[in-house]
């Protein structure tokens, strides 16, 4: 998952191995991702082939203007090579963290400001691919934001 809100698959064979004193190699050279756009989340999905596993499982995503999403992973059952957009980051905002969830965790967010909040996850609905999501907590002003969950 990226900061501009898009999600890309990566088999875990497919990338390449390096040797003992190798310095690596850039994760724009193997996935597709947009100039300027950063990776916020990685998620180990087990098998999208898996009905049962893909439908009673959920990715929610938060972004730093304190917006939250809650998505059935079936929904990202289909992927391609250039990505598809897991939720509409509006002007200003980004992607904070993507996690996977079985529907009945509990959600909190805490602010650069000191504040905080928890709710249950299923408090949420659950929305399709392309929303913005809705709001999880207000922001004290214009230069808060979230800063983790």
């Amino acid at each position: 998952f990226t900061s501009n809100g898009k999600c890309y698959w990566l088999k875990v064979y497919n990338i390449p191995e390096g040797s003992r004193t190798s310095k690596g190699r850039a994760l724009q050279n193997l996935i597709n991702i947009e100039p300027g756009d950063n990776v916020r989340a990685f998620i180990n999905v087990r098998n999208l082939n898996d009905e049962d596993y893909i439908n009673n499982n959920f990715i929610v995503l938060c972004t730093t203007k304190g917006i939250i999403k809650k998505t059935s992973l079936e929904s990202y059952s289909r992927p391609r090579t250039n990505g598809v957009n897991a939720i509409t980051v509006r002007d200003g905002d980004e992607l904070l963290e993507a996690r996977m969830t079985n529907g009945k965790h509990h959600v909190m967010l805490a602010l650069k400001s000191g504040r905080a909040i928890r709710f249950l996850e299923s408090t949420v609905r659950p929305m399709g691919r392309t929303a913005s999501g809705v709001r999880g907590i207000r922001l004290a002003n214009e230069n808060d934001f979230v800063i983790g969950w």
